[in-house]
């Protein structure tokens, strides 16, 4: 049985950081609705905007950057289906925060309606080693907490 999906996941005002894109033709499937591989391209480009505004910089993505943060577990629900070519909006914010790790949460709208959660855990990394969120990071995670 599915964990229930907590109210406040469902609603757009509760994100601090949201994004909305146009759809391509190519994001459908045979049936017309916005296709799964999409789906997570989108959450996807959401989460390194996030993690841009976290990190205060775009080169947190480089091989060369000396800390980084890597994806451990991700849980896609699918709540209805998409459409092209409506905007998609997804909002993004920092769910539960531990020492190293992480968890990002994320919401999928369309026509003002919630279509998809998603959850994400991620690991803090310094020279490739697992490191504390601390500081300013923390406090910049805090402040990007959902709300509800």
């Amino acid at each position: 049985m599915p964990t229930p999906i907590d109210p406040k996941h469902l609603i757009l005002d509760n994100y601090p950081r949201v994004i909305t894109t146009e759809p391509r033709y190519s994001d459908m499937d045979t049936n017309a609705h916005l296709n799964n591989g999409a789906i997570g391209t989108y959450y996807e480009n959401a989460r390194a905007h996030m993690l841009i505004y976290l990190f205060q910089r775009p080169d947190h993505f480089s091989a060369q950057a000396p800390d980084r943060t890597i994806l451990a577990e991700i849980t896609l629900r699918y709540l209805a289906e998409g459409s092209f070519p409506e905007p998609v909006t997804v909002g993004s914010a920092i769910g539960h925060i531990g020492n190293s790790s992480f968890s990002m949460v994320q919401a999928l709208f369309q026509k003002d309606r919630c279509i998809g959660v998603a959850e994400t855990t991620m690991v803090y990394q310094i020279d490739g080693k697992s490191a504390p969120i601390t500081g300013e990071l923390r406090e910049r995670f805090i402040s990007q907490q959902i709300a509800g």
